[in-house]
């Protein structure tokens, strides 16, 4: 990997970068008597990436990227669960062009990051499951990642007053109708469809609260959407709402520090689940996850 980069004045920044990568694997199953190696190798794929900064302001900047990824099968992939060697599994790759703006106004209180992008993914490694529930992994053509991703965080205090020394707001949100391209299996098309297991958004907004003696608050509320569950769209889980709680007070000593704390997870009591099972057989796509729970500990460092 090679990356240079150049700036133009106060205002302008430009970085180019040049990777190449290789990979191969030898496969062997010991089980089998007088069984040889299977060689597979990854040819060499160059990934460019170049990126334009612009200054608008001191503290505020826009920027566009233009990246090729690449992503060879793991080793889970190759040899997944249920026994078998898959060693066809082609390598992931892909272009990504990503634009936004990012800085901080208000005498620096509020910062923002703002980006629009557009993967193209080619030869998406995409799981499935046989009759008996084990997993294994396929090439499915090509997928369309087109999104935005916002960030915004206001502080509340600038500085620390008689009684807090924290206060800050903050919320993200993701946009993501990803869709299958040019997927196909045996007699059954895909293209078109949503991508397995992304959720169309996925929004979480929080609040921080520090006191000056120690005493803290950190809350934050999680909102996915409904995701497929399957290649063909025929099953969704349904969207869900998490919210957190967690009261602590921390203090610093000369001999150390320590951190007590208590909180509540999945306070509205959502069912929901987590780890789906994409393509499983016989519809045994979910993972129950806990309803309204509680948690405490004590963190000592010395």
């Amino acid at each position: 990997f090679s990356q240079i980069q150049y700036t133009l004045g106060e205002k302008w920044n430009f970085t180019g970068g040049l990777s190449i990568n290789n990979q191969s694997y030898r496969y062997k199953r010991l089980t089998d008597p007088g069984s040889g190696y299977v060689d597979k190798s990854i040819h060499a794929i160059v990934t460019p990436r170049l990126a334009v900064l612009y200054r608008l302001t001191k503290d505020v900047s826009a920027y566009m990227v233009a990246a090729k990824g690449f992503s060879p099968p793991a080793l889970a992939e190759l040899r997944p669960s249920d026994g078998n060697y898959y060693g066809d599994l082609l390598a992931e790759y892909g272009w990504n062009y990503e634009a936004g703006i990012k800085g901080e106004i208000m005498n620096q209180r509020l910062q923002f990051d703002i980006a629009a992008y557009s993967f193209k993914l080619q030869n998406a490694i995409v799981r499935r499951n046989n009759a008996a529930g084990a997993e294994y992994f396929v090439n499915a053509g090509g997928t369309k990642q087109k999104g935005v991703e916002a960030l915004i965080k206001y502080q509340l205090l600038k500085k620390a007053e008689s009684f807090f020394s924290v206060l800050n707001l903050w919320s993200s949100y993701s946009y993501q109708p990803y869709r299958f391209e040019n997927y196909q299996q045996a007699a059954i098309n895909y293209s078109g469809n949503e991508l397995t297991g992304v959720p169309r958004n996925i929004w979480i907004s929080g609040l921080d609260i520090e006191t000056v003696k120690g005493f803290y608050l950190d809350a934050s509320i999680n909102y996915t959407s409904s995701l497929p569950l399957t290649d063909a769209n025929d099953a969704y889980a349904e969207a869900y709402r998490l919210m957190q709680v967690k009261l602590g007070y921390h203090c610093k000593q000369k001999r150390g520090q320590f951190n007590i704390f208590a909180g509540i997870d999945n306070l509205l009591n959502e069912n929901y689940s987590l780890g789906n099972d994409i393509n499983a057989a016989g519809k045994r796509y979910y993972n129950p996850s806990a309803g309204r729970n509680f948690f405490a500990g004590i963190q000592l460092r010395i």
